[in-house]
């Protein structure tokens, strides 16, 4: 919802913020883990 507002005000620079922080969020959540990543 947030990212939405920032583009509805034209504000890209903060669309893309809140677009990166809803894909780490995402990523946090998942209980896959990433390709390529190794647990140590």
């Amino acid at each position: 919802m947030k990212a939405d507002a920032m583009l509805d005000k034209g504000d890209l620079d903060g669309y893309a913020v809140w677009k990166r922080i809803v894909k780490a969020v995402e990523e946090l959540l998942s209980k896959e883990r990433p390709a390529g990543v190794t647990v140590q």
